[in-house]
């Protein structure tokens, strides 16, 4: 081997111990990317709608005769009310749908249903006549009943406001609902009717003979 060879050959060595002895003395960290793994939010439900020409009555029980006929108008369904507070027929009165039979295209073979975690939603709109006593006020209730015709109602909402479209929910338990009533024994997952029921205010005295209104029906 040539002179000049070796002396290559010693340089190169060299250099690598050099960069050896650098590199354990002066370590050089590699920072690791951080794995994200991105897990999608679930969607909320989409809210079903339950059409105003899906088969809705008037309730006919001895002590609910209070409405006496619906009918869907626009977009909207007209109740025809006669109310008479402390009447043992007439105080009270509700619309209803019967689920096992109603046109409901997203329930068509799925009723019962099990209501635990929904939500029953609608509006309600009343004339001035309905809204007069602010100290005996009319209220507003949204019910369920099971297959064993045991009934829950959702919270009594006090009716302040004429003209105005107002909202109304129940969401179907087990437990007691505040300003609302659970019959013993009811079970929501096992739910058959839906509906929606207008009250006199207690000791009111009043009468009301007129429309009036629902719309907007939702489960979510």
């Amino acid at each position: 081997m040539k002179l000049g060879d070796i002396m290559t050959l010693i340089g190169v060595v060299l250099i690598v111990i050099s960069l050896i002895v650098f590199f354990v003395y002066n370590p050089i960290y590699i920072s690791p990317t951080p794995l994200v793994i991105s897990i999608p939010t679930p969607s909320p439900p989409t809210p079903m709608p339950i059409s105003i020409e899906a088969g809705w009555e008037p309730q006919t029980y001895g002590d609910s005769q209070g409405i006496t006929a619906v009918h869907p108008e626009e977009d909207q369904l007209v109740l025809q009310a006669h109310l008479i507070d402390g009447d043992p027929n007439y105080s009270q009165g509700n619309i209803y749908l019967d689920l096992r039979s109603a046109y409901v295209p997203d329930l068509m073979g799925k009723v019962p249903i099990n209501m635990v975690g929904k939500e029953i939603s609608v509006l309600v709109k009343v004339p001035n006549d309905f809204a007069d006593d602010p100290s005996h006020p009319n209220g507003v209730q949204v019910f369920v009943k099971d297959s064993d015709w045991k009934s829950q109602y959702g919270p009594w909402k006090n009716i302040k406001w004429a003209n105005t479209w107002i909202t109304i929910t129940l969401s179907p338990t087990t437990g007691e609902i505040p300003t609302g009533y659970t019959e013993k024994g009811f079970d929501p997952t096992d739910i058959i009717m839906i509906g929606v029921k207008f009250e006199m205010g207690t000791g009111s005295n009043a009468k009301y003979d007129g429309p009036l209104y629902v719309k907007d029906m939702y489960l979510c």
